[in-house]
């Protein structure tokens, strides 16, 4: 069972971020899905937003974020995927879309599942749905090629309390007929659970965003505010990399 975790670059500052993010694929993280700031409001729950807004406030220059996207992916291993989420306000110019480097994926949120990406990048495209469009939509199909298949497992907001309503065994049995991608579901995961069942159901891997968000920025404000900038970045790496090896024992 494959694992993913969310987390938005420039959140805690850009330094810091790498540093997470170094940590989980030290830690074999599969997929790292990173949020590029701005993400959409509607999706996403109060935890994410906050870590969005956060990193906002860095002022971190899209040239940053893209020399940072290509250092992370240099840095996994040949079974490590990296994705990023974003919203097409990033895609618009041109020029901003030729420094995006190739990855595993892109997730553009506010672009419906059934249109194309009217912004061509050269990473092929998350197909981003939920289960009750996976469940009820008639000759669902991708609008283009795609890299992955991004299943919600509840409906609403990101957050890991949201009730399940729909049955997602059901939804991930109708994309494998249309599609031979893997799906991975996010929305709601946060432990080994939820990761057990979710492998049960048939997913290929789990997306975590918000409990992971919410853990690692709760020891950083807790309990790393006496300590200088490159402790803190040794800190939030070792946190990270064991975050991950701890969700991964026993599965």
């Amino acid at each position: 069972m494959k694992i993913g975790i969310y987390f938005t670059i420039g959140d805690l500052g850009l330094k810091n971020s790498l540093a997470i993010f170094k940590g989980l694929l030290e830690g074999q993280i599969d997929l790292l899905e990173i949020g590029l700031p701005f993400s959409d409001p509607l999706l996403d729950g109060t935890t994410i937003q906050e870590s969005h807004a956060r990193a906002v406030k860095e002022n971190i220059s899209w040239e940053e974020i893209c020399n940072a996207l290509s250092d992370l992916k240099k840095m996994c291993n040949l079974n490590q995927q990296i994705s990023v989420m974003t919203t097409s306000q990033h895609l618009y110019d041109i020029n901003r879309r030729s420094k995006l480097p190739t990855l595993d994926g892109i997730l553009i949120s506010d672009i419906r599942h059934n249109i194309q990406n009217p912004f061509p990048v050269s990473t092929k495209r998350v197909w981003f749905l939920n289960q009750e469009i996976a469940l009820k939509k008639d000759n669902l199909f991708p609008p283009e090629e795609i890299s992955m298949i991004y299943l919600t497992r509840v409906q609403g907001t990101t957050g890991e309390n949201q009730k399940n309503e729909l049955s997602t065994e059901i939804a991930i049995n109708s994309l494998k007929n249309i599609s031979n991608k893997e799906i991975w579901l996010g929305f709601g995961i946060s432990n080994q659970k939820d990761i057990l069942e979710a492998k049960k159901q048939g997913a290929s891997g789990v997306i975590i965003g918000s409990a992971f968000v919410k853990k690692i920025t709760d020891y950083y404000f807790n309990h790393l505010s006496e300590y200088d900038e490159s402790q803190k970045i040794n800190f939030l790496y070792h946190f990270s990399k064991n975050y991950i090896n701890e969700l991964k024992l026993n599965l």
